[in-house]
């Protein structure tokens, strides 16, 4: 490749973060906010005016604290500076980066890969962070930064390459060892680590984050890692190889994935002194963290659990819940019960919690229709094609098929007929199995008869439902009852 050529390349990606008016402007905002984290004078009020200059990430701000999950009891938060004690400082820093980051999400066309390529720098920042915690870094929430922003130079080339990028991005996500900087210097004259440095650069980042992201790239002989030592780039490396390596995890190489996964426990004892059980353990749950992160940051990576291979090919459920989990979960479902959210509300917040903790494709709940007119889904949470399919499509319900049985019998089944209409042969192979479905009846203590259905599955890759895990689900399935009980004015 010529000299001519990179420095044209770099110069259209220069006036392109020049005069694209729709890139975030990170440094204005973020420098200020930063600038008042760090200042320990600086309160709640102060931090809050900061970010009122901002009117979308106010809103996101908000929306955040007012979520179930920060805020289960449900009580309004109205004011910034009250989201920022429900949220606390820290929780506030990392959500301005990533909301400012996923706006340049919209630069880009609706593809799978992009949201691949966001799952990935949400897993590189989550390992980073875990690998500097267990290091005894000092920075561990700058280290979260730095992985989330590592690839961010991606962003800038797919919008300037469109179809040729995106080709590019599918044909070698799969590859482990792929060397991704040659492949687009050999392609746009010019790799995502140079791009991402001068975004950076034009942001105003600090000079350390801008080192992360211009070389984050790992070589066979791991020399890059050993070079970084001490500082974030070591973790980032790591981290970033190790986000490769887990996208293997719910695929068809299973055996691949384990292959990988041991070839990284010796640069991760060499340089950092982590022990194999020490570092396998980071990966445990980690699919549910970079879930819950990316719905923190208002990204939809929920059709991405499994994000390679075919798009049918469904995650694998493959840990058991240990009794205690378990018990915590039914704790605070019941105690979110009696806590005065609205049915609806009440729903939205569980749902989310027991998809996460089980592993659900899908929680549908049918209610009685109008007028009459039999069940009907009421309710549909999940993610992938299955609850794409439940969502999209109007079901009926066949008076001998499962849900209608369920709902007239008053019993807990596992198998018979699916809505009419709403899986082709290969979903129903996927998702349709004894054992990985559950319809429960809605029935409270001491009453008569259903009130509704509640349906939940995962895929024939996954295990069973445990006997344990029959009996949370059978609880929330008498508490959804106990809240339809209740009259519509307390509704």
């Amino acid at each position: 490749m010529e000299i001519g050529e990179k420095a044209r390349a770099l110069a259209r990606v220069r006036r392109f973060i020049e005069s694209e008016k729709r890139i975030p402007q990170l440094p204005q905002i973020l420098v200020r906010i930063e600038s008042a984290l760090d200042d320990p004078t600086v309160g709640g009020k102060e931090l809050a005016r900061v970010i009122l200059d901002d009117p979308a990430l106010t809103a996101q701000v908000l929306k955040v604290a007012n979520s179930t999950f920060y805020n289960p009891a449900g009580q309004r938060i109205k004011t910034v500076s009250r989201a920022i004690v429900i949220l606390g400082f820290e929780n506030i820093r990392r959500l301005v980066l990533g909301f400012n980051v996923s706006r340049l999400m919209a630069l880009l066309p609706e593809h799978p890969v992009y949201r691949r390529l966001w799952r990935h720098s949400l897993a590189v920042a989550l390992f980073a962070r875990d690998l500097a915690r267990l290091d005894g870094c000092d920075e561990v929430e700058a280290v979260f930064v730095a992985g989330l922003l590592h690839d961010v130079g991606k962003f800038i080339l797919g919008h300037l390459h469109g179809e040729a990028y995106i080709e590019l991005l599918e044909r070698h996500v799969c590859e482990i060892d792929f060397d991704f900087c040659r492949a687009e210097r050999e392609a746009f004259s010019c790799n995502h680590q140079e791009v991402g440095a001068m975004l950076a650069h034009a942001w105003g980042l600090p000079r350390d984050l801008i080192r992360v992201i211009s070389r984050h790239q790992s070589g066979p002989d791991w020399r890059e890692l050993s070079e970084a030592l001490p500082g974030g780039r070591s973790y980032v490396i790591l981290a970033n190889r190790m986000a490769r390596v887990l996208e293997l995890q719910n695929g068809d190489g299973d055996d691949e994935f384990s292959f990988h996964l041991r070839r990284l426990v010796q640069p991760a004892r060499r340089c950092l002194g982590l022990e194999e059980e020490v570092f396998v353990a980071l990966f445990v749950d980690i699919n549910e963290k970079i879930l819950a992160t990316a719905a923190y940051f208002d990204i939809r990576l929920d059709d991405l659990c499994c994000p390679v291979g075919n798009e049918l090919d469904p995650p694998v459920v493959a840990r058991e819940i240990d009794e205690a989990r378990l018990l915590e979960i039914s704790m605070r479902i019941s105690e979110m019960a009696v806590q005065g959210l609205t049915f609806s509300a009440y729903v939205e917040a569980t749902a989310g919690v027991l998809a996460m903790a089980l592993g659900l494709e899908l929680l549908l709940l049918y209610l009685p229709g109008s007028k009459g007119r039999g069940l009907a889904p009421a309710v549909c949470f999940g993610g992938g094609l299955v609850a794409d399919s439940f969502k999209r499509l109007a079901l009926s319900v066949e008076e001998e098929g499962l849900v209608n049985r369920v709902f007239n019998e008053g019993v807990v089944m596992d198998s018979g007929a699916p809505p009419v209409g709403s899986l082709d042969a290969r979903m129903r192979e996927l998702y349709w199995n004894p054992g990985r479905l559950l319809a429960l009846p809605l029935q409270s203590p001491g009453g008569s008869g259903a009130s509704g259905v509640l349906l939940v599955l995962r895929n024939c890759r996954t295990r069973p439902f445990t006997v344990q895990e029959q009996r949370l689900l059978k609880l929330y399935a008498g508490l959804l009852a106990s809240r339809l009980s209740l009259s519509p004015k307390k509704q």
